[in-house]
């Protein structure tokens, strides 16, 4: 049943994720070109924890 599940979990996750990446895009490059390459690191890492 899990695997069944699983490509179902990953798509609506995709789908979310390419949302929130397409409508945050812009400000996001806002955000990355002001912040310090220190806040951009820790945000990289919090990013990759988060997702991983």
């Amino acid at each position: 049943m899990v695997f069944f599940r699983l490509p179902t979990v990953l798509f609506i996750t995709l789908v979310f994720w390419k949302t929130l990446h397409n409508s945050t895009l812009s400000v996001g490059l806002k955000v990355f070109n002001t912040a310090s390459p220190k806040v951009n690191g820790w945000f990289l890492i919090r990013v990759t924890e988060w997702v991983s």
